[in-house]
């Protein structure tokens, strides 16, 4: 995905995470994460590492923070939610190669495939830093 896309989808992004932002009720999960006080940090920081060079670190962002306000704003609404909303967040989850189940059940596997070498890397870099595992 190019750093245009990105961006695109960090516009639609604060639109969502506003509609979020009005219906959420804090029993939800990562509560904290969809507020007003939490914006400058979900969408100007996406903003700011996209702005620095690094659209690819914020879609992963941009992705879960968007993935947790269509559950806010699905749960929140027993009535359809707006087009708009929706389509963005299929925008999305088509442009990370995500357009069917068995894409997703495909992508699941994926990681819990590559889980096993994040934990070896994660060992070692404590590993060579042993201050880490002491905070």
């Amino acid at each position: 995905m190019n750093c245009r896309r990105v961006r695109q989808h960090l516009a639609t992004l604060a639109d969502v995470f506003d509609a979020a932002t009005k219906v959420i009720r804090t029993s939800f999960p990562f509560a904290s994460d969809l507020s007003d006080i939490a914006r400058p940090v979900a969408i100007d920081g996406s903003l700011e590492l996209v702005e620095r060079g690094y659209y690819r670190e914020a879609i992963f962002w941009i992705a879960i923070t968007h993935s947790r306000c269509q559950m806010v704003l699905s749960a929140a609404t027993s009535a359809e939610l707006p087009q708009s909303l929706s389509d963005s967040y299929r925008e999305l989850v088509a442009d990370l190669g995500i357009t069917s189940f068995a894409d997703a059940r495909r992508r699941g596997e994926e990681i819990e495939r590559l889980l096993p070498r994040i934990w070896d890397v994660a060992e070692r870099v404590m590993a060579a830093n042993r201050r880490i595992e002491n905070t």
